[in-house]
């Protein structure tokens, strides 16, 4: 027996595998509490919890702050800052609900039901599906890991929100990505003091070259390129190799350099420590945001369809219609499986025209000389007979 009797209540004492947990319970009258307590240290320290004293007052020790604690030293830990910042983000939000509103004290007590309130209770607050699906993401990995390690019997269902297919996104011409250099040229950006911010005009210009010719996803990826991410291949021709912490297979990414990129990306890193991000200083709310919605977006025509993700969309296009195999496209965009590659690749006029160039070429090459006989041969032919083939009318 682990609980012992006191002057003024009962102490809790359990011990396994070198871990030592200790609890109280005030009041002689209150042992059936104790042994409760009791009982539920030691289920939990047989799953590997290590219970703290007050915890299991309401059962398991497993609550959400754990949960999530363990999860992001397992799955997130290691991953760039700004992914970091953005799960920290998303953790907010459900400590806002299933703590602060809905007083879960057990993390074992989220539940289908729960899940669906909680997504209704986003929707009230004016998140879209997209911003949903990455909080219940966040919340459906904490699920998964505490139930691959035994701390959760099952796994709740979750309904997602449905979003749009990426294929829907449009690629850019180049009439229009000429447009957007201008723009990037052009657009009045001002600092906190209202100063105009020239480096800013050619951060962005460059930031643009870079997303076009590269297909990098914008924010996890080119938006924190640094110096010590360009290399040279084994010819010595230089590339872009994306550090696995930066990219979403957890896979490292070799990319080569257009001629453009790889002068723009010389010239920034010149003087720069390696590990300095080149385009830190692009803030994503007071350039980026502003410079698409209050000048791009306006001045193009353009609606929720053109977005940023698109100049990558275009970089898989641009790739498909020069020729280029779809598996080499999905190695440079960093893509699992192919079927997501084929969303990417838009087929153009020019992937039309260049298909039927290419059969009519193969056609003209591999054409055979059409022979036609002389009939008269025919007449020395044995049992010839003059009426074959011909088509007789009866009236």
């Amino acid at each position: 027996m682990s609980i012992y009797e006191t002057k003024t209540g009962w102490k809790i004492k359990v011990m396994r595998n070198g871990y030592d947990f200790r609890d109280f319970v005030k009041g002689l009258d209150l042992k059936s509490q104790a042994l409760a307590i009791e009982a539920q240290a030691v289920a939990d320290m047989a799953r590997g919890l290590k219970p703290v004293s007050g915890q299991l007052r309401h059962g398991t020790s497993l609550t959400l702050q754990l949960a999530y604690n363990e999860t992001f030293a397992s799955k997130w830990d290691w991953r760039s800052q700004g992914y970091r910042d953005k799960i920290k983000q998303y953790k907010k939000a459900l400590d806002v609900f299933f703590i602060d509103e809905c007083k879960v004290k057990r993390f074992e007590d989220i539940d289908t039901l729960l899940i669906d309130k909680f997504i209704q209770h986003l929707r009230l607050k004016g998140n879209g599906p997209k911003t949903i699906n990455n909080k219940l993401t966040c919340l459906s990995t904490i699920l998964k890991y505490m139930t691959h390690t035994g701390r959760l019997k099952h796994c709740p269902l979750i309904e997602w929100e449905k979003v749009g297919d990426n294929s829907r996104l449009r690629f850019y011409n180049q009439m229009e990505e000429d447009m957007l250099l201008e723009l990037a040229r052009t657009f009045y950006f001002t600092d906190n003091y209202r100063v105009r911010t020239e480096p800013v005009n050619h951060l962005m210009h460059d930031f643009i070259i870079l997303l076009f010719d590269t297909g990098m996803r914008p924010w996890c990826e080119a938006h924190n390129i640094r110096g010590s991410w360009l290399t040279y291949d084994d010819e010595g021709l230089p590339l872009i190799r994306i550090p696995k912490a930066f990219t979403k297979t957890k896979k490292s990414r070799d990319i080569p350099m257009t001629g453009r990129v790889f002068r723009m990306l010389e010239k920034r890193c010149k003087g720069q420590d390696p590990d300095f991000r080149l385009f830190s200083k692009l803030m994503y709310k007071w350039h980026i945001g502003r410079f698409w919605n209050e000048v791009v977006r306006p001045t193009m025509g353009w609606g929720p369809d053109e977005v940023w993700y698109g100049m990558r969309h275009t970089f898989a296009t641009r790739l498909v219609e020069v020729g280029t195999d779809i598996r080499v496209v999905q190695a440079l965009l960093g893509h699992r499986n192919i079927t997501q590659t084929a969303r990417y690749a838009k087929v153009t006029n020019v992937i039309l025209q260049n298909s039927i160039a290419a059969l009519d070429s193969f056609g003209i090459k591999h054409q055979r000389p059409i022979q036609i006989e002389d009939n008269r041969e025919d007449k020395h032919l044995p049992n010839n007979n003059p009426n074959e083939g011909q088509l007789h009318i009866h009236g």
